[in-house]
């Protein structure tokens, strides 16, 4: 995801996910990097399943903007991760946002909870608050880590090639600020499956005479791209 557009302002940078098979020596991988099958419900609401030989990841995001120059919007994102083998599995989702409100360089970013995020620049905000539980095992998934940083540092650990677990480091900036979220699916039993809920709220409290636009990632595999530091 690398755009969104609030009242004619693009708020976003990138947002994406990485995943890592329990210790895997080659270390997290973009999820992109899975065979892809998705289906676009609306222009608002699309559903992509990323498939490996063990599991599947299935990634529903569904955008609810507000009326014309409301200056906010929210998008819910829900992944389903679906142990496909005949055995335990310990997998970790990681999400990776850099969202850009205004001045660049100015944002300041915050984790007042562990499950929860603020950003706030010169424009507006961004939050995030997220939930995971698995089918009939609630509180299975477990720990989840976060990280506050600035560009490109994150990034760069999410792409270095080897296991990385986010540092907890709970603020950031000002500055160019990123955050990310690291869940962990621990002995997934097989067939079972882990369902992480988020809600990204966004606020732009300057509105312009143009409308909430959406996402510019709906538009069939737009969806999909991504940009790697």
């Amino acid at each position: 995801m690398y755009n969104w557009t609030v009242d004619g302002i693009n708020v976003l940078d990138q947002q994406w996910f990485w995943y890592r098979v329990d210790t895997d020596p080659t270390g997290q991988h973009s999820i992109d990097t899975l065979p892809l099958s998705y289906t676009q419900y609306s222009p608002s609401y699309v559903s992509a399943s990323y498939t490996a030989p063990s599991f599947t990841i299935t990634a529903n995001f569904q955008l609810f903007g507000g009326t014309v120059i409301s200056s906010n919007a929210l998008m819910d994102e829900v992944f389903l991760i679906q142990n496909t083998s005949s055995s335990n599995l310990t997998l970790h989702l990681f999400e990776y946002s850099n969202f850009v409100l205004g001045v660049p360089g100015s944002d300041t970013v915050n984790f007042p909870y562990s499950n929860s995020v603020v950003q706030v620049g010169t424009i507006g905000s961004v939050s995030e608050t997220n939930t995971a539980v698995v089918t009939g095992l609630p509180g299975f998934v477990a720990p989840m880590h976060h990280e506050a940083n600035v560009y490109p540092n994150t990034l760069n650990s999410l792409n270095q090639g080897s296991p990385y677990t986010l540092n907890d480091a709970t603020s950031a900036g000002p500055g160019d600020v990123t955050w990310a979220f690291q869940w962990t699916a621990i002995n997934l039993p097989a067939g079972d499956e882990a369902e992480i809920s988020k809600d990204i709220t966004v606020t732009v409290p300057e509105p312009s005479t143009v409308l909430l636009v959406g996402l510019g990632l709906f538009g069939g595999l737009a969806l999909l791209r991504r940009r790697h530091g």
